[in-house]
């Protein structure tokens, strides 16, 4: 059906670091989407109900395919809209396994949409503080270096 469909894409099978958008996922993805639905006789609600799924799904293949084999993981935090987002959280808690915690910033007393600036404002510190902001073994950089430049 859709749901294999859509988590048949090469993008995937790649290994991270890794990160795409609208150059690949946009209008025209959408489109062809809409036209496989379309053919199945999938209802608004299903695609929905399907494009949530999908997100869970790759989510928790990333996890399993990159990640588990060799890190021991606790929890997962969920931040932004996913974490307002039941169906999702319940999506993820049933495909995750059992002995990872599900969680969202809001458990620790945080807005769900903080990541961003939290993001920035971590990284404007440690900026500051003349300390390495990349981590080598996550995106493949050579070194650890000073992120960013303070422009006054």
């Amino acid at each position: 059906g859709l749901l294999a469909y859509m988590l048949d894409d090469p993008f995937f099978a790649l290994p991270p670091p890794k990160s795409t958008g609208r150059e690949i996922y946009g209008s025209t993805y959408v489109d062809r989407l809409e036209s496989f639905a379309a053919k199945e006789h999938l209802s608004y609600e299903d695609m929905i109900t399907t494009a949530t799924a999908f997100t869970a799904e790759s989510i928790t293949r990333a996890y399993r395919d990159f990640i588990i084999p060799g890190i021991k993981i606790d929890d997962v935090v969920v931040s932004g809209g996913g974490a307002l987002n039941s169906t999702l959280l319940e999506m993820l808690r049933k495909r995750l396994p059992a002995d990872i915690s599900l969680l969202t910033t809001m458990d620790f007393g945080y807005p769900a949409f903080v990541r961003e600036p939290l993001a920035f404002a971590v990284m404007g510190h440690e900026s500051l503080m003349e300390h390495p902001g990349n981590l080598p073994i996550v995106t493949g950089a050579r070194k650890h270096v000073v992120l960013g430049s303070i422009t006054l």
